[in-house]
């Protein structure tokens, strides 16, 4: 996500896919919970979408826990949390989701983007 500031922007991802928006990803975290979540939502709503999105769950996505690299590049929180990018800026942070091992949910927040993060491609 790096060095670009458009919705959809292609990012990392090959050809004819692209990065979610957050509301992009906000409709798959619909889709996969038992109950409406608000879009708009922080910390841990959305309940039980994140344990279907995870390694093993039933959204056919395998959500590895890859953690996170910090400002000062340091690789953090492997096989504890993932978080993965969306495309949509918010001032100098960026919407993103993240699953956590402890967690049934998904959440939602949006980070500075001197982060590093694990992305997602969607198809166009």
């Amino acid at each position: 996500m790096q060095y670009s500031a458009a919705e959809l922007a292609q990012g990392i991802c090959p050809e004819g896919w692209h990065i979610p928006t957050d509301g992009e990803q906000n409709t798959l975290d619909q889709n996969l919970n038992d109950t409406t979540c608000d879009a708009n939502r922080g910390d841990r709503g959305c309940a039980n979408a994140g344990t279907k999105l995870k390694v093993g769950g039933t959204s056919h996505f395998e959500g590895v826990l890859a953690g996170q690299r910090s400002p000062d590049n340091l690789f953090d929180y492997h096989g504890i949390n993932a978080l993965f990018w969306s495309s949509t800026i918010n001032n100098d942070s960026a919407f993103s989701r993240s699953l956590r091992s402890s967690y049934a949910t998904v959440e939602r927040h949006d980070y500075p983007q001197d982060l590093g993060f694990s992305v997602r491609c969607l198809q166009d």
